[in-house]
């Protein structure tokens, strides 16, 4: 449906009460302005085609609008305290726009929403694991163990919630769960992507880093595309996320035979290669990766 692909595309934003504003600079406030901006152009167009949309709906999505042009002005005045805030409220007005319009399976029978929670309680779980292994890969497993807690908890309070018989509200926590795991991955690679702006002692160095962050993102492939091959092997995607995949490993490949001859600039460049084939399997999930 229209708008369970739209919620998918929003997956940068958490859920309600969990967004919170992130410190940011000029250059990724305007990314983020960008992106905002395109998805409320496709609310607006996939709107366009309901006849049974409300009005509370609507409001939610204008809203979502004029805060947005309020965000733009204020960053065009260099007030990017006031943008960043602004853009946050944007976010939260277009999330709840889609959810009410249709999110998480509505309008779907009653067996359609069972198995679209299965695969919704599988792919949470297979994200708490990749959070997991990103998190021992950055070295901040006590820092995010707390939050990981909270999602088991979430996970479970959904299967209960199942049980009861509210299929609706059962996906929507698992969706709430699975936007903050998305939003904490994005967040720790947004501190390596920090930490390419430091110097190194040597491109060895420097290229021993990427590697690591490399390797990051060949995890994170191969456990989505997997996933996606057992649970969902006709999603129209997955050929180009397999592509992608394939195009990263290349490079990597290409990297590390640049490296052993010593030639390290090169093979740094080579490894960027790689790691943005593999950003477009996760971009292609929906994940907000920068």
């Amino acid at each position: 449906m229209v708008f369970t692909a739209l919620v998918t595309a929003t997956v940068s934003f958490a859920a309600e009460n969990r967004i919170k504003p992130l410190a940011a600079s000029p250059h990724q406030i305007e990314g983020r302005l960008k992106s905002v901006q395109s998805l409320i152009n496709t609310s607006s167009a996939a709107l366009s085609q309901r006849t049974e949309v409300d009005a509370k709906t609507r409001a939610h999505l204008d809203e979502a609008v004029q805060l947005n042009r309020d965000a733009e002005a204020a960053f065009d005045s260099k007030d990017y305290e006031a943008a960043a805030r602004l853009l946050m409220e944007s976010e939260k007005a277009l999330f709840k726009s889609v959810r009410r319009a249709g999110a998480g399976g509505r309008g779907m029978s009653e067996k359609r929403r069972r198995a679209y929670f299965n695969y919704r309680l599988k792919s949470a779980r297979a994200l708490l694991v990749t959070h997991s292994l990103v998190a021992e890969e950055k070295k901040i497993i006590e820092e995010k163990k707390e939050l990981e807690k909270e999602i088991e908890a979430d996970l479970k309070k959904a299967i209960a919630v199942l049980k009861e018989g509210d299929t609706d509200k059962a996906i929507s926590i698992l969706g709430t769960a699975s936007e903050t795991l998305k939003t904490s991955i994005r967040t720790m690679h947004q501190g390596d992507t920090k930490a390419r702006l430091l110097d190194f002692e040597t491109p060895a160095d420097e290229y021993d880093f990427v590697k690591r962050f490399d390797d990051d993102y060949i995890k994170l492939a191969d456990k989505f595309i997997t996933e996606m091959e057992e649970n969902r092997p006709d999603f129209p995607k997955l050929g180009r996320m397999k592509k992608s995949r394939d195009a990263g490993v290349r490079f990597r490949e290409e990297a590390e035979a640049q490296a052993r001859s010593g030639r390290y600039a090169e093979a740094i460049k080579t490894m960027d290669n790689s790691i943005k084939e593999l950003k477009k399997v996760l971009r292609l999930l929906g994940f907000p990766i920068p």
